[in-house]
């Protein structure tokens, strides 16, 4: 009867106290050496409820051990030597709930580590609740635009986006999502946590035929509650001025006016070279080049060129903008070919 009693009462307070967030340490003097006891109750985090057959496993000398949860949710890891676990909790089959896999990073300290060292056997005991998070968020969904050089907004397509379940120690912490053709994303099925994660971009997008790229530093923090589909605010990315040599103004080029040229970085004036090429099919439809004289132009701290063409450029015209040199920062050769099409000029 008293090995029954022993037993019972701390696996009926663990039942008792349920999924709480809680960690102790029961420390009894055993028989020469520290022997670590780690146990616990699991609970489906969304509904409370005791989880039985979850696997529990851990690596110890290069070997897999495992063991299982009881109907009551109930786990115990004991023999455990000193040294760090990491222990994954997974659901297993016989429920129609999937969940996310739970890990658990523990320590069983050396008898020198204990606070009142002694030569006697020691037995180091923790109680570590689990909560598992079932796989079953409502739906999130966004659109993710970008801000290209005329300050026009346009859908960012084929973009992956990172939804990051960072500090609730389960793998994987990262879901990815990928926009459509319309910039719009949808996914449902994440880890349903009842709290904030992080939603953001860390790749850069490159547009169609185009030389820019776009960035962001937008982190959407999205709250995951409830069965109603979640909104994300829109994301928009921005022009990247590190990965891009120039933008240009032609396409709001007005006659009389400068034509502006605005670098990344600075610019050494002694070895710069441009030109503007009228290019396109004339009426016998045959192609051909014009080369468009250019004043001398001037430098704004060595980042901003201004210049303006003899002839006014036509409007609804395509040209080619042709610069070249080297950049001031360890002398870095760049040469670029930009196209442009000016805009039907205002009366």
């Amino acid at each position: 009867m008293k090995r029954f009693l022993i037993f019972f009462i701390p696996l009926m307070i663990l039942v008792f106290l349920g999924c709480s967030s809680y960690v102790t340490e029961d420390n009894n003097q055993n028989n020469g050496r520290v022997e670590g006891f780690v146990h616990g109750v699991v609970c489906d985090y969304a509904s409370s409820e005791v989880m039985g057959n979850v696997e529990i496993s851990w690596m110890f000398e290069g070997r897999k051990h495992t063991t299982r949860t009881d109907a009551s949710g109930y786990y115990a890891i004991s023999e455990l030597f000193p040294g760090d676990y990491l222990l994954t909790f997974k659901g297993l089959g016989g429920s129609e709930t999937a969940y996310a896999t739970k890990v658990l990073d523990i320590n069983i300290p050396n008898i020198y580590d204990i606070d009142i060292p002694t030569d006697e056997d020691f037995q180091y005991s923790i109680v570590h609740n689990i909560n598992m998070y079932p796989l079953s968020s409502p739906e999130v969904k966004g659109t993710v635009y970008y801000a290209n050089v005329n300050g026009q907004y346009k859908v960012v397509k084929n973009q992956k986006l990172t939804l990051d379940f960072s500090g609730y120690n389960i793998i994987p912490d990262k879901y990815y999502v990928t926009t459509g053709i319309d910039g719009k994303y949808s996914i449902t099925d994440l880890p349903f946590v009842l709290g904030t994660i992080q939603i953001y971009i860390e790749d850069n997008y490159s547009e169609d035929n185009s030389n820019y790229t776009y960035s962001t530093n937008t982190i959407q923090e999205v709250l995951l509650y409830g069965s109603d589909a979640i909104n994300v605010p829109d994301i928009v990315m921005d022009l990247n001025m590190s990965n891009v040599d120039f933008i240009h103004n032609g396409e709001i080029y007005l006659p009389g006016n400068d034509l502006v040229i605005d670098f990344a970085k600075v610019i050494n004036p002694d070895d710069f070279y441009i030109a503007v090429i009228e290019y396109g099919y004339d009426q016998q439809n045959e192609y051909y080049e014009s080369n468009i004289p250019l004043q001398s132009g001037s430098w704004e701290n060595f980042r901003t060129y201004r210049v303006q063409p003899t002839l006014d450029l036509k409007s609804n015209t395509d040209y080619r903008l042709v610069i070249r040199g080297f950049y001031n920062e360890n002398n870095t050769y760049f040469s670029r070919v930009e196209t442009f099409t000016t805009r039907v000029f205002p009366n």
